[in-house]
C-alpha cells in the first residue's frame, strides 16, 4: 500500500496576477513540477479564454488543466462559469488512473458560479478506490454553508449508491447457494447413486461431505456474482462491453474449465455450473450496455 499521497492545493486565478496584469500560467507549470504532488486540486482553472488568448502572445494552446497536467498527471475538468468568450472552473491532476468523474451546480447565486468537482481515483496498492472533491467555496457565509451542504449530500449519495450493489450482490450469492442446494445437490447425488451398483451402499465421510458443500456453496454463490462484477467493470471503464463480447469464447471456455477443476469428476456437475457461468456473463453483458449509456452521458456533459 502506498502509504503517504503528496496532495497540494492552489487557487490559479485563471493563470493571471494580481489585476491580471500578466500571465503566470508557466511559472504555475513549473512550479507543480516542483512540488512532484500525486494530487493537484485547483480552483479557477480557465478551460477557455479567447480573449487573453488574443492579448498574451505566450497563452497556452490548450485548457490550463491540460497545460498543467503535461508532464505526469492526468487531469478531468469540471466547468463553473460560461461566458462569451469562454468559461472556467475547478480541475483535479492525478499521477493515478481516474475512474470516473463528475461536476455539481452548487452555486449559491448567479453572480458568483460554483462548482462541485467529484473523482474517483484508482490508487496503487489501496483495497478501495479514492474519493476527490474539488470545491472553490463561495466568499460569503450563505454560499459557503450551502457548499458544505453539498459536500455532505454527496457523500450521502455515494452511500445510497453503494446500498443497491450491496443488496444486490448478496441476493445473489445467496441465489446461488439455493440453486446449489435444491436442484445442483439433488442431480448430482442421484447421479452418484444411479451410477453406484446396487450391492453398495453410499457412506460419505462427514468431513469430507461438509467440504464438499461448503466448496459448491461458495463456487455457486460467487458465480451468481458475475453479473454484478461485469456491470461493475463497464461502470468504471476497466473495459468496454465490446471487449468483453470479443472474449465471450475464452470466458465460456475459462467456465468449463473452472467448473472441471471445482465440481466433482461427472460431467452432470461441470455443466451445472459452468451453463450458469456463462447465462449470468450474458446477463451482466445486457445489464451493463444501460451502465454504459449512463456513464457515456456524464462523460460526455461535463458539467452535469
Amino acid at each position: 500500500m502506498t502509504p503517504v499521497l503528496r496532495v497540494a492545493t492552489l487557487n490559479i486565478h485563471k493563470g493571471l496576477s494580481q489585476f491580471n496584469r500578466r500571465m503566470v500560467i508557466h511559472e504555475l507549470r513549473e512550479g507543480l513540477r516542483t512540488l512532484d504532488a500525486d494530487l493537484v486540486f485547483l480552483q479557477e482553472v480557465q478551460g477557455l479564454n479567447e480573449r487573453m488568448a488574443l492579448r498574451f502572445a505566450g497563452w497556452p494552446g490548450v485548457p490550463q488543466h491540460e497545460y498543467l497536467a503535461e508532464g505526469g498527471w492526468t487531469p478531468v475538468y469540471g466547468r463553473n462559469a460560461v461566458y462569451d468568450h469562454g468559461h472556467h472552473g475547478n480541475a483535479i491532476l492525478s499521477r493515478y488512473p481516474i475512474v470516473s468523474a463528475a461536476n455539481e451546480d452548487v452555486s449559491s447565486h448567479r453572480f458568483e458560479r460554483r462548482g462541485l468537482l467529484h473523482s474517483v481515483v484508482t490508487v496503487p496498492g489501496w483495497r478501495r478506490n479514492l474519493h476527490c472533491l474539488c470545491v472553490h467555496l463561495s466568499l460569503h457565509e450563505r454560499g459557503r454553508r450551502m457548499q458544505t451542504e453539498a459536500i455532505a449530500d454527496r457523500l450521502a449519495d455515494l452511500i445510497r449508491r453503494a446500498l443497491p450493489v450491496v443488496i444486490a450482490s448478496t441476493v445473489l450469492f445467496l441465489l446461488g447457494v439455493a440453486f446449489c442446494y435444491y436442484f445442483v445437490f439433488g442431480q448430482v447425488f442421484a447421479f452418484i447413486h444411479g451410477f453406484a451398483p446396487k450391492s453398495i451402499t453410499p457412506a460419505p465421510d462427514i468431513e469430507a461431505y461438509f467440504s464438499f458443500v461448503i466448496t459448491m456453496f461458495l463456487a455457486f454463490g460467487i458465480t451468481f456474482e458475475i453479473p454484478i462484477v461485469v456491470m461493475l467493470l463497464v461502470r468504471f471503464g476497466v473495459v468496454s462491453i465490446d471487449k468483453l463480447k470479443e472474449a465471450r469464447p475464452y470466458v465460456i471456455v475459462g467456465a468449463f474449465i473452472v467448473s472441471a477443476i471445482i465440481t466433482p469428476p461427472d460431467v452432470l456437475s461441470q455443466f451445472m455450473l459452468a451453463v450458469p457461468m456463462c447465462l449470468l456473463f450474458e446477463t451482466g453483458l445486457f445489464l451493463a450496455r444501460f451502465v454504459g449509456k449512463r456513464a457515456a452521458q456524464v462523460e460526455a456533459d461535463p458539467a452535469a
